[in-house]
Order: C-alpha cells, then sequence, then structure tokens
C-alpha cells in the first residue's frame, strides 16, 4: 500500500530529536487500550521500508522529497481515548522548513485523517486530510510550550472524548476542536512532512494509548 503523498502546503516545522526517556504529560486513562515501545516492528504498522523502520527503541520515519508520510496502527479502532507519543526531528534541512512531524487520530484510511503537527521553529497545528485536499482547522502558530531545534523531544498528546479533540504539548494545553469522527472508531497513526531538498528522518518512541 503506497503510504505517502504530495503536499503542497508550506508550514513551519518541528525540531526535535528523541531520547528514551519519557517526559511529562503522559496519558492519564486508568485502561491501556494499545502501547508500543517499538523494539520491534509490528505487523499493525506494515513491513519495514525506505520510509519507514524501527531502530533502538524508536518509529523512524523518513520522507521522501517535499511529501508526506503517514503510518497507521492498522486494525486497532478507538472512540474515546487519550493518546500520546514522544517525537523528534532526528535530521533535517539547515532552514527546516516545509517540514513537520505529528500524531494522526480519527483515521478511517491513508486518506482521510486528523493530524496534530509540530515544527522546529516551535509551531504547531491540526488539519484535517480528505482525498485530494488538505483542510487547516488550527493554523500554524507559535507556542512556548515546544522544544524548538534539532535534538529536542517533544510529547504529543490527542485526546478524545465524542466530537471534541484537545491537543497538549509537554503537558500544556494548547487548543481544541470539535471535529467528524468516524462512526465505530478511528484509527492513529504518526505522520513526518521532508522539506524539497533534504529527507528528513523523524523518531516517535513510547507511544501510548488509554481510555
Amino acid at each position: 500500500m503506497m503510504r505517502s503523498h504530495k503536499v503542497t502546503v508550506v508550514m513551519l516545522t518541528v525540531a526535535a530529536a528523541l531520547t528514551v526517556a519519557p517526559i511529562v504529560g503522559a496519558c492519564e486513562g486508568n485502561r491501556v487500550l494499545l502501547q508500543d515501545d517499538f523494539k520491534t516492528l509490528a505487523s499493525n504498522w506494515g513491513t519495514a521500508n525506505d520510509n519507514q523502520s524501527v531502530k533502538d527503541g524508536k518509529m523512524v520515519l523518513t520522507p521522501a522529497f517535499d511529501a508526506t508520510y503517514l503510518t497507521l496502527s492498522g486494525g486497532n479502532l478507538f472512540t474515546d481515548m487519550d493518546a500520546c507519543v514522544d517525537m523528534a526531528l532526528a535530521k533535517g534541512g539547515p532552514k527546516m522548513v516545509h517540514t513537520y512531524g505529528g500524531l494522526a487520530f480519527w483515521a478511517t484510511d491513508y486518506r482521510n485523517y486528523y493530524e496534530l503537527m509540530i515544527g522546529p521553529s516551535g509551531t504547531f497545528g491540526v488539519d484535517r486530510i480528505l482525498p485530494g485536499r488538505r483542510v487547516p482547522i488550527m493554523t500554524f502558530a507559535t507556542s512556548p510550550a515546544i522544544k524548538s531545534g534539532l535534538s529536542q523531544v517533544n510529547r504529543l498528546r490527542v485526546q478524545t472524548k465524542g466530537s471534541t479533540a484537545t491537543f497538549y504539548i509537554n503537558g500544556t494545553q494548547v487548543g481544541s476542536i470539535t471535529g467528524q469522527p468516524p462512526q465505530g472508531g478511528g484509527e492513529i497513526g504518526l505522520t513526518a512532512q521532508a522539506g524539497p531538498n533534504t529527507r528528513d528522518i523523524y523518531e516517535f518512541s513510547n507511544l501510548k494509548v488509554t481510555n
């Protein structure tokens, strides 16, 4: 299955390189619905390829030039949930523009999902992806909660309840939206966008979903 698609949107980007230790702002539910330490590539993420692999307890995404890559945790459907993951830009171009990493949610397939994104200059945004369309819901804005620059770890957290999604970065709430979650629940995923001149490398770890 082809998992990358071109995105014609100009965005500021996230910088950060992941460490093994988790940071503040962990999921708070009392029942774990999904957890992945990325010691191996579980089959629900698909097979290893030029765009995705696991190494040292991290999911490593390397999108093609000027393209987005999305990998979904196939078969795991969530309605009300609390999802969190640590993310970092391990390698990026000198200008670090047109690139971001993020946590996808309310996904029905690779052409229909929402995503919380952060970029290395300290910006974040929320988009909805539809076939042939990218719909900005929360346009990119700066936040002091984000650790900007390379080699910085940021924790993304998405909490959904009914049609409301609430977003946290490093334990700080940065916004919420009312959306259209898929009936019966949606999948979560990891996403990354590379710039036009560099195959940026994003690393994800400590993925957890609770109720």
